[in-house]
């Protein structure tokens, strides 16, 4: 329909597409009356098409988590690909374990499992139920070492809550066991903890394609130039396909440094002005005078000692860049 204006000119009104509207009305009933109902308000179902495609299960008793076994029979979840748990942060968790490889749908192909940090019980049983599953999360748990699955392709370790991602945790799983796991990310852990060295010394570091350092905790410094170098060392002469860091600051020559070590660097990069919680640095044009410490700050400028001598730069000096003491 058109309408005039006061100009006697005439304009199109937007015709209301009632089709799509009553389509998108009787969708969300159709959502609200096939949802099965979740016992709690930390929990949270999402929507594919036709079946739910994600279910989250908040932190709860191991009583609670065996009453919902008639939720996995549910006809909404018989194609479910993704699942969230949070299973009771106390250790010998094994027999809620027993109970979920028996219930779960053997559909689901990613899987986040939080538990206790320390001696929680052993996944394996899980990993035996989902022959599907191509991505595991270990939210601030440690992992074991029966831990195998013949198709999970991506290990992620992960922070949780009021824990840290354990960096010790790759070294605990073995690729023998995991043979087609080669993607690997670090979220979440603890900012002063060498992720990089531990990845570096673990026999993962000859098999993982895709490695992806994501978001520290704590107080965030540049990342240092040694991490590159055990990055290095670590891969030998082998090349990643896809190295990722975000939430990291990246000095240029730290930048430099990792750009060999992969055929795709993703990071932020930009000149670092050293803050005050950094006491040492590294000249990365002179790396024969080894590492100097920040002996003073002012007007812009940092007096540095190297061995014997002290040395005056600018502070934001892109080849300065933060070390740890010797």
């Amino acid at each position: 329909p058109a309408v005039a204006n006061p100009k006697g000119r005439t304009r199109a009104q937007p015709v209301e597409d009632t089709t799509a509207k009553n389509l998108g009305a009787r969708r969300d009933q159709l959502i609200t009356l096939l949802t099965p109902k979740l016992p709690d308000n930390v929990d949270v179902s999402l929507w594919g098409v036709g079946f739910i495609r994600r279910v989250e299960i908040g932190r709860r008793t191991a009583s609670s988590i065996q009453e919902l076994a008639g939720l996995w029979r549910h006809a909404s979840l018989r194609v479910l690909s993704e699942l969230r748990l949070e299973l009771p942060a106390s250790p010998g968790d094994h027999e809620v374990i027993e109970h979920l490889a028996a219930v779960l749908p053997r559909s689901i192909s990613a899987l986040e499992i939080a538990g206790s940090p320390e001696n929680a019980g052993s996944l394996q049983p899980l990993m035996r139920a989902l022959p599907h599953l191509t991505s595991l999360t270990l939210l601030a748990r440690l992992p074991d070492a029966e831990l195998a699955h013949p198709t999970l392709a991506k290990l992620t370790i992960s922070g949780h809550q009021f824990h840290a991602a354990p960096p010790r945790a790759i070294s605990l799983v073995s690729p023998d066991k995991l043979p087609a796991v080669r993607a690997l990310t670090f979220h979440g852990w603890f900012a002063n903890d060498d992720v990089v060295g531990a990845f570096a010394r673990s026999p993962w570091s000859q098999v993982i394609d895709h490695l992806h350092l994501d978001t520290p905790t704590g107080h965030v410094s540049p990342m240092p130039i040694a991490w590159a170098a055990s990055l290095a060392r670590g891969l030998k002469k082998r090349k990643l396909k896809r190295l990722e860091i975000t939430g990291l600051p990246i000095p240029f020559p730290v930048r430099a440094a990792l750009t060999p070590l992969c055929d795709e660097l993703i990071c932020p990069s930009h000149a670092v002005v050293l803050d005050d919680a950094t006491t040492h640095v590294v000249h990365t044009g002179k790396p024969e005078w080894g590492t100097g410490k920040i002996l003073k700050r002012a007007n812009g400028k940092l007096e540095v000692k190297f061995g014997k001598d002290v040395k005056v730069f600018k502070a934001d000096a892109p080849f300065l860049v933060p070390a740890a003491p010797t």
